[in-house]
């Protein structure tokens, strides 16, 4: 079994694969880190595990998660306070983390742990908002020199994040400086690719973003930004005044605000880029979504369903988003607004939330649609021929019911094994995987 060339039929109760029908008692068969094929009849030169009582799924895709927070035992602040005194919560704890360096967790473990936290979970591949440096071969670090490779060979998107408020040349040039080699350390990295996200409406100036724009025509890379995400800011956007103008004050920052704008105009600034990821999406308004569904083939909305709730914002406008054509995608966001990174857990609260939603396309936004809003729908989001053998095994509810969707998002079992590139890089001690998973 751990031969390249092996030829592997993991049988489970259930296989999904997202892009077709569930399968009841059927293998997927893999040969070395690729999906050879999905069948309910095992190949005779395989090698069979029987895994018993569970469902492969592909690999589970987070497009939008803040791994720096990872540390953090509790959630920031409090449930539904509003985004700029969460922010303050977060300026807090940073300053809390620099002033006590050797009482802090480093940002370097943070993300470690982060990592772990999300192959435990079933996620393969993930979008993650950076505001350190990360290093060539999965190194990651700050100025300094890195400790050491991270060894979860996870597929990761490393948004370098960007935030100049105001038109001034020289804070513009600055991120720009920053971009630049983060880009082209990702073009030679093995283990993560890199994009570039202007943090906010109000924290990224529409120069900052042309300049973004710019830079994409001479070589494209993905784009996040987060946009719609609270009143605040569409107030902010829309007059320059409100809690963010106030906060603005209290940091004593020169007021960015130059003229009325909305969230539409930074669609239409950005939008035609190649995948860019709108995270949040909380407040959109009609004509908005419906430019979005017209730049669906290169944009995606990133909807983080308990970091939503933990703020007590208004209903999420998910029904409305899909039936506009909008493509939207999950992400968990970070444990400063959120007990875990489980994108699972985020799927459930969809399925609760969100009852008129189809289970298969709640399946979906947290695999094939996160795949193609992170650009990676060619080699990850579905179980499909060809594809990598990224998978999550989830244990199965005992009952009578034949309906996969409904075992796998409306129960409360957990993901019992992540592979990874046809390896198994977690596995419960319990599963026919876990002697492989040490044996790696």
């Amino acid at each position: 079994m751990n031969a390249a060339s092996q030829k592997v039929a993991l049988r489970a109760r259930y296989v999904v694969p997202v892009a077709a029908p569930p399968l009841q008692n059927a293998c997927v068969v893999m040969r070395g880190e690729q999906i050879e094929a999905v069948t309910a009849t095992p190949p005779a030169d395989a090698e069979i595990v029987d895994l018993g009582s569970v469902a492969i799924l592909p690999g589970l895709v987070n497009a939008h998660v803040h791994l720096e927070f990872s540390a953090l035992e509790e959630r920031l602040g409090e449930a539904g306070m509003p985004l700029p005194a969460w922010i303050r919560e977060v300026l807090a704890w940073r300053q809390r983390v620099a002033n006590d360096p050797d009482g802090a967790v480093s940002t370097q473990d943070a993300l470690a742990r982060g990592l772990a936290e999300a192959v435990r979970h079933g996620t393969t591949a993930l979008g993650e908002i950076a505001t350190v440096n990360w290093r060539r071969n999965g190194e990651i670090g700050g100025t300094g020199p890195s400790r050491g490779p991270l060894d979860l060979p996870l597929d990761v998107t490393v948004f370098r994040e960007l935030i100049a408020p105001t038109s001034e040349p020289l804070r513009i040039a600055e991120c720009m400086l920053t971009a630049g080699p983060h880009l082209a350390e990702g073009e030679v990295s093995k283990t993560w690719s890199a994009g570039l996200s202007p943090h906010a409406p109000y924290s990224a100036h529409p120069q900052l973003c042309e300049a973004v724009v710019r830079l994409h025509a001479r070589s494209p890379f993905p784009v996040a930004i987060h946009l719609a995400e609270s009143r605040e800011e569409l107030e902010w956007l829309a007059h320059g005044t409100g809690p963010l103008a106030d906060l603005f004050d209290e940091l004593e920052l020169p007021s960015p605000f130059a003229a009325s704008r909305r969230p539409l105009e930074v669609i239409e600034q950005l939008g035609g880029l190649s995948n860019t990821l709108f995270v949040h999406g909380n407040y959109l308004a009609p004509d908005e979504m419906a430019a979005l569904a017209e730049r669906a083939s290169t944009t995606a909305v990133v909807y983080c369903p308990r970091t939503h709730a933990y703020f007590g914002h208004e209903p999420y406008p998910l029904v409305e988003m899909l039936n506009a054509g909008v493509s939207v995608a999950l992400g968990t966001d970070g444990r400063g607004s959120n007990p875990d990174l489980s994108l699972l857990a985020e799927m459930r609260h969809v399925a609760r939330q969100h009852p008129e939603v189809p289970l298969a396309r709640i399946l979906e936004l947290g695999t094939l649609a996160g795949a193609r809003a992170l650009g990676r729908e060619a080699k990850a989001g579905s179980l499909t021929p060809g594809k990598v053998a990224n998978l999550a095994m989830i244990a199965l509810p005992e009952g009578a019911t034949d309906d996969a969707y409904d075992m796998l998002l409306r129960a409360d079992t957990e993901v019992v094994a992540t592979l990874v590139r046809g390896r198994p890089v977690f596995a419960t001690d319990e599963t026919p995987l876990a002697a492989w998973a040490k044996s790696d």
